[in-house]
């Protein structure tokens, strides 16, 4: 178990026995799971971005469940005392592989066959296709959102950023990692000068 950040993904399995793993496994009922964590206080102040960001994913979530390609939601937790601190959790379907960054990036410089790369972007496509027709756009698509199945296969998550009723799947913002942003967010004109 690594610790706890804003967002961030935590995986917990049935050798993990710190005190945040215990705090969680009074909570769930499957052994093996990731958990996301979304603080609600930091030094006393109330972070109600992190709400937003729970809300957004779990939403997309649930619209979402049940699909091949798209992360599976186990539970949600509304309050979850960790060590003191209270925090939005989420928890997700584990995977023992993965990301398709951790799968592409880990150094040992495996050339993937076609057929693999097809069916990583068929995964990919589903998911995003599915995604689309539910009216939901992800809005940080890239390598580290990508989860690996035991037998390879790509499920999507990471929904904190993602637009829910978007009907023309415009950009509505700038968001998501920048150089996996699509090239025409940087077309647009930029205003300098005082906001009115």
């Amino acid at each position: 178990m690594c610790g706890l950040s804003e967002g961030g993904f935590v995986q917990l399995n049935r050798n993990s026995f710190s005190q945040a793993d215990r705090s969680i496994r009074k909570h769930v009922d499957q052994p093996e799971s990731i958990f996301k964590f979304f603080a609600k206080y930091r030094h006393g102040e109330d972070l109600n971005i992190n709400k937003d960001f729970f809300e957004i994913e779990l939403e997309a979530l649930k619209a979402l469940e049940r699909h091949a390609n798209i992360m599976e939601l186990k539970n949600s937790f509304q309050s979850l005392f960790i060590d003191r601190i209270e925090y939005f959790v989420l928890e997700l379907e584990y995977f023992l592989n993965g990301t398709l960054k951790d799968v592409l990036f880990n150094g040992e410089g495996y050339l993937y066959t076609d057929h693999t790369i097809f069916v990583w972007c068929e995964n990919i496509l589903d998911g995003l296709s599915f995604m689309h027709s539910k009216k939901i756009r992800h809005s940080d698509i890239k390598p580290g959102n990508l989860f690996m199945m035991p037998d390879y296969k790509i499920k999507i998550g990471d929904f904190d950023l993602a637009e829910l009723d978007n009907d023309t799947f415009e950009c509505r913002k700038m968001c998501g990692t920048p150089v996996y942003q699509p090239p025409e967010l940087y077309s647009v004109p930029v205003v300098v000068g005082p906001i009115k």
